[in-house]
Parts: structure tokens; sequence; C-alpha cells
């Protein structure tokens, strides 16, 4: 067997040394990977040999000294220059071999940079603020593809200076531009204003949507008329409507996710097929949108903090009477003619539905039977499961009869 060499096992140690691992554990790992052992005494003098020690001696200036000027590297250069007092102790002992305790590292970085700190123990750093004069400026569209795989595709639109949540709807699909302009449109009608600019990623799904802003806004004279009234950008700028979606995950989505998940797993709905798609779906999607409808009436009434110099409040209340928060409504009214025009043009072409429409009065029926049968008023988040594992069960079951008394 050959022979290790002390300096391939003087630099095994300082490895594990210096990212912290117990010496009993170094210990283990010489034995286990190169077949070297050691008493806790001999361990104990190679380490002072080699001049390792976890612990500064009083009249270990030096090292200090030099973990200062190390920091304040960090601080003017590198990826860890936003890093806590925790990455920036393990980085100089990794990179650099200054083995300093944390608490001195902390006392280091407070002097140096007593703000950083602050910041970081708030848990806000600097970020890119975002502006908007008013409601109507600026509207951002985004699809959700969460529970895409359930067959219920998201699309939203929330204004960006009041956070107002304009709609939020289950489409057949949201990668169909006809789809996805009709509620656009609609909104636009509800209000009878036009924002200034519309905002969405570079899907090929809002291409509708650009075009009737865009020709709604064409004969306006400001800087974001015509061509400049819809904005496409990267999905991690849109933080409007992005920062919403995390929201909206976190405290209604992500029950359907679980519910959904484990429906697919106890009776396997298979989409493919289109009684099944349409028993589920139409038991599931007028449930899940009420669920949304209850979100978005929950979302615009909440409070929402003051940032900065980015006023708080309700957004309902920014939304519709932006004076009483610092704003001023924006926007351009719109040309009801214009409108009229486009409203006509996308409802008139063709739009996939969620399942076949021949289905629908098989399919209502036996919803209401089954409703009779268990006594249950209408379709709740507590009965939605079984319903849907007993249509597509009942399902399941006369097509195996059919084959059983079909004919060889």
């Amino acid at each position: 067997m050959q022979a290790i060499s002390e300096a391939h096992v003087r630099a095994f140690v300082e490895q594990r040394f210096y990212g912290g691992i117990p010496y009993r554990l170094i210990r283990s790992e010489l034995e286990e990977s190169l077949g070297v052992h050691m008493s806790k005494k001999q361990f104990e003098l190679k380490l002072h040999k080699w001049q390792l020690r976890r612990h500064l001696r009083r009249d270990d200036d030096a090292n200090i000294r030099r973990a200062i000027e190390l920091i304040r590297d960090v601080y003017t250069r590198g990826p860890f220059r936003n890093s806590g007092y925790r990455t920036v102790a393990l980085y100089l002992k990794l990179a650099h071999h200054v083995y300093i305790p944390q608490h001195l590292v902390r006392v280091i970085m407070n002097q140096l940079n007593p703000q950083g700190r602050l910041e970081r123990m708030r848990r806000r750093l600097h970020r890119r603020t975002y502006r908007s004069p008013g409601p109507f400026h600026a509207w951002h569209l985004d699809g959700n593809d969460k529970c895409k795989e359930f067959g219920l595709p998201i699309h939203a639109c929330i204004d960006g200076a009041s956070r107002f949540v304009l709609y939020c709807n289950i489409l057949p699909s949201n990668n169909d531009p006809c789809q996805v302009v009709l509620p656009f449109l609609e909104t636009v009608r509800r209000f009878g204003r036009v924002p200034s600019v519309a905002i969405g990623d570079f899907g090929t799904e809002l291409v509708h949507v650009a075009d009737a802003q865009r020709f709604l806004r064409w004969e306006g004279i400001d800087r974001l008329a015509g061509m400049e009234s819809f904005r496409q950008q990267k999905s991690v700028f849109n933080q409007r409507i992005e920062s919403w979606w995390l929201d909206m995950r976190q405290m209604q989505v992500s029950w359907w996710i679980d519910e959904l998940s484990d429906l697919f797993g106890d009776v396997h709905v298979n989409l493919d097929d289109d009684m099944e798609r349409a028993l589920y779906l139409h038991v599931v999607v007028p449930l899940f949108q009420r669920s949304l409808d209850e979100f978005v009436i929950f979302w615009n009434f909440h409070r929402i903090r003051k940032q900065g110099d980015i006023p708080g409040g309700r957004p309902h209340t920014s939304f519709h009477h932006p004076s009483a928060v610092g704003l001023s409504r924006r926007g351009f009214e719109v040309d009801e003619e214009a409108l009229a025009f486009l409203e006509a043009k996308y409802s008139s072409m063709p739009i996939a539905p969620f399942y076949d429409p021949s289905l629908e009065p098989e399919v209502s029926a036996r919803l209401e039977a089954l409703l009779l049968v268990h006594g249950e008023p209408e379709v709740t988040v507590d009965n939605f499961r079984a319903l849907v594992r007993t249509l597509i069960i009942d399902e399941r079951q006369a097509k195996l009869a059919g084959l059983i008394a079909a004919p060889a």
C-alpha cells in the first residue's frame, strides 16, 4: 500500500478544519478515506504543529487585522458583498484560511457597514422601487400555469399603482390569444377607460392584447401612445403581477393544488377522455373560479402597508379614490366605436371550450342526479372530490358494461 505523505494528510485535514467539521469526524474520515489512524492526542499534536487552531489568542492581532482587510474587500467586490456574518465567516475560513469566530466577524461587519447589517437583520436589501403615478397608468398581465396540469390555466391582470386586481380567470387555455384578449376588453368596457400602458411578457398569448391596446391608444399624443402603449419585458421585471402570484399561491392556490393532486392520485382523471374531462371540469371549474373571485375580493379590500414613499391602504380605495392616497387617475377614456370594433372582431374568432359543448346536457343531468342522491344542494369545496370520484367511476363502469355487453 502506498504511503500517504504528510502534506496530503495536512491538506485533507485543513479543508475539513476550516469547513468547521468537528475533530472526531475529521479523524474518522482520515481513517476511512486515507487509512490513517490518529488518536485524539496525536491529532491535537498535529494541529498544534500545523498551527491550526479555532480559538484566537489574546495577542493574535495580525489575524484580526487580516480579517478586517478581507471583510472590507468582500464589501467592495465579489458575490459575498450582500452576505451576512455567518456566510462571511465561512468564506474567510474556506477561501483564506482565516479562522475568526462568528461574533467577531459580526462586530467587524457592524463597524465597517452598520447600515448594511441593519438592513440584513430586517431582511430588507435595496431593490428597485416600483413607481407608478396612479391607477390606469400601467396594467400588468400574465398567465399562471401552476394548475395547468389539472386542466385549469389562469390568466390575470392587475393595476400597477393601486395593486387592484382587475380580473383573474380560469381559461380553457391561457396560451390562446383570442381567449386572453376578451377579458381585457371586458375590463376596458367595464371602466370605460384604457390604461396608458399595458405590460406583459414575451409570450405569444398576448399578441391580440398588444394589438388591441395599441389600436385603442393609436390617436394619443402622449409619449406612451401608439406602439409604446404595450410593453413586453421578462417576467422577472413584471413584478406587480409576479408578486401577486406568490401571494395567491400561498393563500389560495396551494390548497387547490393539494386537493387536486389527491383527486388525480385517487381516480387518475383522464383529461384526454372527452366524457371524463367534461365531468371533471363541469364540477371543478365553477367552484375554482368562485374561489378565485372570493380571493380577488379579499385582496382588493385588504390593507397593504406603506412602503417608503409608495402609498399603502386598500387596493380598492387606491384604485377608485386615488386622491385619498396621494395618487391621480391616469389612462384615457376609451373610444366606444373602436372598442366595439375590437369586441366584434375577437368575439367572432373560434375559441376552444373547456370541453365538448354537446356533452353539457348529459353532464349537467348526471351531476344534478348525484347531488340529489347525496342530499347536497350544490357543489362545495367539501364535497367536490367525492362527487368527481363518483362521476368518473360510474362513467368507467358504464363503459366497461357496454364493452362486456357488446357482441363479439
